[in-house]
């Protein structure tokens, strides 16, 4: 039961508070003396998280995939995530993402606070695919293609391509 328990997701700007009804579940198996987490879901009141992690032999992370998450009607998404030799590799496929609160954050100097030293010093390969995207000044982009990688929290590199609900194109480099 996590009703009475806070949830955040900081690189999204998302959060909710303690919802009444919130739910865990999954199941821990081991095989060959490796542990996995499997069919892992968290659900409440306009809250879905569906997916499993895999460790490797050793026990160190090889994946997190995300099948199904719909924390509400701006972010809908699947994910996975794996470590690589340089970087956490994220690939992120949705219908909506609100990236106001990811903009912001890539934008902005990284300061005190809960896992803000793990950000500033991790290294991200994201791919993301989005049918709609709602930005900074509350513009749609859509058919958003994305490749950004980012070290000691900033962007140090993106290609991001999309189109305005006008049909008018839209391509950000930034190298």
């Amino acid at each position: 039961d996590l009703s009475g328990v806070a949830l955040r997701i900081n690189a999204l700007g998302w959060s909710r508070k303690p919802v009444k009804g919130t739910k865990l579940s999954l199941n821990l198996s081991q095989a060959n003396g490796t542990p996995a987490l499997k069919d892992i879901s968290v659900t409440g009141p306009g809250l879905t998280i569906k997916g499993e992690v895999a460790l490797s032999s050793n026990r160190k992370l090889k994946s997190v995939t995300l099948s199904d998450v719909q924390l509400d009607e701006d972010y809908r998404f699947t994910a996975r995530i794996e470590p690589a030799e340089k970087a956490m590799r994220i690939i992120i496929k949705g219908n909506a993402l609100d990236a106001r609160p990811f903009i912001k954050s890539a934008i902005s100097p990284v300061r005190g606070g809960e896992g803000k030293a793990a950000l500033a010093t991790t290294t991200y390969d994201i791919d993301a695919e989005f049918d709609r995207v709602l930005t900074n000044r509350g513009e749609i982009i859509q058919n958003v293609r994305a490749r950004v990688s980012t070290g000691r929290s900033t962007v140090q590199s993106a290609t991001v391509e999309g189109s305005f609900l006008s049909g008018l194109p839209i391509k950000l480099d930034v190298i």
